[in-house]
C-alpha cells in the first residue's frame, strides 16, 4: 500500500507500506547437514515501511527515502556449517539518488545507501565461538553502498561511462 502526494514544481512525498514473501527454495533442504533436521521451514517474508521526498526537472532527478524493515524465518548457514531456520533481521537507514542530466550527451550520478542491519533473534553456535545475539550487527550485511559516476554519450552508438563503487 502506498501513496504519493504531489507538491508541485515536480516534487513530491511518498510512502509505502509492503509486505514481500517467497517460499523456501528446494535446495535449501538439500543443504542439512547429516543428523539435522529443521522445524517447518515457513515462507520468509519482508515487512517494509518507507517514506521519501522526490524531484524531477528536466536535468535533474533527486531522491531520498527512509527505511525500516522486519524480516523473518530465512534460512542461513552458521558457523558450524548447519542451516538455520527461523532467523531474523531488523533493517533501517536511508537511499539518496541524484541523477543531473548537464547536457543532451552527458551526465552525472551519485546514489547509495546507508543502513544499518542488525539480528533479531539470539542462537549460541554449538561447535565455533561465535554467538549470533538478538541486537548485534551483521557482519556480513554491507552499511554504505555508494556509487558515484559520470557518463558521455558522444554518438547514438556509444555510450561512456565512468563509475566508482564503494561497499
Amino acid at each position: 500500500v502506498g501513496a504519493v502526494y504531489e507538491i508541485g514544481g515536480g516534487a513530491s512525498l511518498f510512502g509505502a507500506v509492503s509486505r514481500g514473501a517467497r517460499p523456501p527454495q528446494t535446495s535449501d533442504l538439500y543443504r542439512l547437514q547429516v543428523n539435522q533436521t529443521v522445524g517447518g521451514i515457513d515462507p520468509e517474508t519482508l515487512d517494509m515501511v518507507e517514506t521519501g521526498f522526490r524531484y524531477f526537472s528536466n536535468n535533474i532527478t533527486a531522491e531520498i527515502v527512509a527505511f525500516a524493515g522486519h524480516k523473518e524465518n530465512f534460512l542461513f548457514r552458521d558457523a558450524d556449517g548447519f542451516t538455520v531456520d527461523n532467523g531474523e533481521t531488523d533493517h533501517r537507514g536511508v537511499e539518496f539518488l541524484l541523477d543531473w542530466k548537464i547536457s543532451d550527451s552527458v551526465g552525472m550520478r551519485l546514489a547509495g545507501t546507508v543502513a544499518d542491519h542488525r539480528y533479531g533473534f539470539s542462537r549460541q553456535v554449538s561447535r565455533s565461538s561465535e554467538v549470533i545475539r538478538k541486537g548485534n550487527e551483521i557482519d556480513t550485511a554491507p552499511s554504505f553502498l555508494i556509487t558515484a559516476g559520470a557518463f558521455w554519450s558522444p554518438r547514438e552508438q556509444l555510450d561512456l561511462e565512468a563509475r566508482l563503487t564503494h561497499v
